[in-house]
């Protein structure tokens, strides 16, 4: 029989397992359109799928089958709210399975403190006063879940919208990480019910393994977030040592220049009209490579192109730079640079293992058509013969491709854009594209 008590209990997990969800994955991962409707349609269902549980339980088998099919009904449940939190956020599969450990986690610390310690220990009468019952459970779970969020869950958004790549390994180490925790926490139940001597024993034992999972999921988010700095550092250090290489080259080159033009000025003074008509001529052609370096209006791209350019023609490259139309306001200018400074890079190590000059050459368009930019650079390459999640192993490879490519493909995603890489006839493409954001009309 269905009574308001037992309809609370199972209204009251799926309910606060799913504010658990939120209050972890709204710092943490964007939101998809239509949030709100989306939610409280989503959680009408759950809602309704949550008293699901009296059939399971109704069902004719011995006791032990029926304790054994209780649990494995709140097990399917909760993992089956991996559709809520896909439908609401921008989230992948192993991200998913991790906001919903830590979400059990937090409700359970719920679960144990209300209904475990008080209504079936310390203060039996709550279940005779279903009022009060729900208003201790409202204010137990919003004073748990503000300070979690505040210690954890707010920490999150250090992440920008992501921790993991989905892999086998990281959906296996998580699936085992929540069976952990559930096997022990139906276990911490069983022992709170075996008598009086032992049920603090079994509350400690429940409420510890929660902390103890959150912990675990703070220092793997941790451990992710530190691992990023530290690559973001070490590809700053690099780019500066890189730098100081192509800026000497470059004021060489000009100071070759320079040098060159002292002696030729002395020469000219001794030239026929037909030879001072020939050196103007050539000496113009020189200014006109250098004003050739103007590409663009946007004048972070136009910088980093003309380095790029002036770079790839002391070491007899050619660069060939194809801008368009082109709307980059909306991405930050580090991380423009970090895609074309990239991406050029591998360019031009790739091509400056060839004696051959006609495969020294890289090719880059820019282009904004409709609601996209797209990146492109392509240039001859060797061929690539293994690969790591799906991109170029290392920059050891003789590509001369895969060192950046997962910054770039970082930065991309980031923009909620896609990063595409391909080798066909000995040609490498690597294609950026990054949505255009709407700005509404005022």
């Amino acid at each position: 029989m269905i009574t308001g008590l037992s309809a609370f209990e199972e209204i009251r997990f799926i309910l606060e397992l799913l504010a658990a969800e939120l209050v972890i994955l709204i710092p943490f991962v964007p939101r998809k359109k239509n949030f709100i409707p989306k939610a409280i349609a989503l959680t009408g269902i759950y809602i309704v799928v949550a008293f699901f549980y009296f059939f399971v339980i109704a069902l004719p088998v011995g006791p032990d089958a029926r304790q054994n099919l209780a649990c494995a009904w709140y097990i399917c449940l909760a993992i089956s709210t991996i559709i809520y939190c896909k439908n609401l956020f921008k989230i992948g599969f192993v991200d998913s399975l991790y906001v919903i450990i830590a979400a059990y986690a937090m409700q359970h610390m719920i679960y144990i403190s209300v209904h475990e310690a008080l209504a079936l220990y310390y203060w039996t009468f709550l279940e005779d006063h279903l009022f009060i019952y729900i208003v201790i459970s409202v204010i137990t779970a919003s004073i748990l879940y503000c300070i979690l969020y505040l210690v954890f869950t707010s920490k999150l958004r250090e992440a920008d919208g992501k921790l993991y790549e989905d892999s086998s390994f990281l959906v296996g180490f998580y699936i085992l990480e929540l069976s952990i925790l559930m096997g022990s926490s139906f276990s911490a139940q069983h022992l709170f019910r075996v008598g009086d001597s032992v049920r603090n024993f079994g509350i400690l034992w429940g409420f510890t393994t929660c902390v103890l999972i959150l912990g675990i999921q703070y220092a793997n988010f941790r451990a992710v977030v530190a691992s990023r700095e530290q690559a973001i550092i070490s590809r700053i250090l690099q780019d500066s040592a890189s730098h100081y290489t192509i800026s000497k080259e470059l004021i060489d080159l000009v100071n070759r220049n320079a040098h060159d033009m002292k002696h030729k000025l002395r020469a000219l003074k001794n030239l026929s009209d037909e030879d001072k008509d020939a050196f103007i001529t050539e000496q113009m052609s020189h200014i006109e490579q250098y004003q050739n370096l103007v590409f663009c209006d946007n004048q972070v791209l136009n910088t980093i192109l003309a380095e790029k350019s002036l770079y790839c023609s002391s070491q007899n490259i050619t660069f060939s730079c194809s801008v368009n139309n082109v709307n980059l306001d909306f991405i930050d200018v580090i991380d423009l640079y970090a895609i074309l400074g990239n991406a050029i890079d591998n360019a031009i190590e790739g091509v400056a293992k060839f004696n051959d000059e006609a495969k020294r050459v890289i090719s880059l368009n820019v282009v904004t058509k409709g609601a996209f930019t797209t990146i492109q650079v392509e240039n001859y390459s060797e061929e690539i013969h293994s690969t790591v999640d799906a991109l170029p192993a290392t920059t050891k490879l003789k590509s001369g491709h895969g060192f950046g490519m997962k910054s770039i493909k970082y930065i991309a995603e980031k923009y909620n854009g896609n990063m595409y890489w391909a080798i066909n006839d000995g040609i490498f493409s690597l294609q950026v594209m990054l949505p255009v954001p709407i700005v509404p009309a005022e």
